[in-house]
């Protein structure tokens, strides 16, 4: 997963953005109402979003207990980041259902509260027997409370399995965001053979942006976002290439048909060029970072025997 692309480029599947809204995302299955979440789907859900560390969300919650089904995932959010969440969901073997409203507005959350309070007054019935005439004027003086009892079973079962979080976004230069928004675009459309290449040469873009200055980043957008649109055409190019030879009349000992093998050699080399390109200019930017470190400790060094110096004649002038 990479920091500031929307698109996962293993899977291709559009990555989750959380913005808020009017929409809840609630978990109804696999199971029936009122059953736990099975341990292997909620330790699938965990991994995902330890992999989604710029989701915006917060797991703290699914992290301490296992909630029953249904359960509110999350809540206030967009539609789109519902449908995201809800399309990555289906692929960990999790069933979702997107309501507009909040914490309560799928039928089920209220079914659950009620089995949930009844499930709680029959663990108190045999101790409720042994003092039944105390019971009978208990329960008149604190009927008119049930609505408020059945509420707060509603609250507490109904509290969302994340929360959202602010997160701080990768700052990266205009034309780089442009070039990336492209990329977003036609990532999903690739085979899996080629998102591979695609990500590498994405992964060194934004690790070389990472290891500029930000006040230096302006200087290599147009070089970052040039290198992110070759290795954009170069894999879609690859991926219809693909398909072309592929085919079962296809004949490489024709002259005009293998053209299309040299050029997909001719994409395959480049995009290692460029991946080779980028790791070099990434080593010297990592080593002219470290040398300005190494710059900077010693010229504190020196103001530090600077101070001292002053010090000590401030200390002779007083004597």
């Amino acid at each position: 997963v990479l920091r500031g692309v929307q698109v996962c480029l293993d899977c291709g599947l559009v990555r989750v953005q959380i913005e808020p809204g009017r929409t809840s995302v609630f978990v109804t299955g696999p199971g029936q109402v009122g059953d736990k979440l099975a341990s292997e789907l909620r330790g699938r859900l965990l991994d995902w979003l330890d992999a989604n560390p710029d989701a915006g969300v917060d797991a703290s919650r699914l992290r301490q207990s296992i909630p029953r089904l249904p359960f509110v995932l999350l809540a206030g959010v967009s539609r789109a980041s519902a449908e995201a969440l809800a399309a990555s969901l289906m692929q960990l073997g999790l069933t979702t259902e997107l309501r507009r409203g909040g914490r309560l507005a799928h039928g089920g959350m209220i079914e659950k509260a009620v089995r949930i309070a009844g499930r709680r007054t029959k663990a108190a019935v045999p101790l409720l027997i042994l003092g039944l005439p105390l019971v009978l004027v208990l329960v008149m003086l604190l009927l008119p409370l049930l609505p408020v009892y059945l509420g707060l079973v509603a609250y507490v079962a109904s509290r969302p399995a994340l929360t959202v979080r602010s997160s701080d976004p990768l700052a990266l230069p205009p034309a780089v965001v442009e070039q990336l928004r492209t990329l977003e675009q036609r990532a999903p459309q690739l085979g899996p053979r080629h998102r591979p290449a695609l990500r590498a040469v994405a992964q060194r873009v934004l690790a070389l942006i990472d290891a500029t200055p930000v006040g230096e980043r302006a200087s290599i957008d147009a070089e970052m976002a040039h290198a992110l649109s070759v290795a954009t055409v170069a894999t879609q190019r690859l991926d219809e290439l693909d398909v072309v030879v592929r085919r079962p009349d296809f004949d490489a000992g024709d002259p005009h048909q293998r053209r299309d093998l040299q050029e997909r050699d001719m994409w395959s080399t480049r995009l290692l060029e460029l991946s080779a390109s980028l790791d070099a200019l990434l080593s010297r930017a990592i080593a002219a970072r470290q040398l300005s470190r190494g710059a900077a400790l010693e010229a504190e060094s020196e103001l530090d025997a600077l101070r001292e110096r002053v010090e000590a004649l401030e200390e002779v002038h007083r004597i």
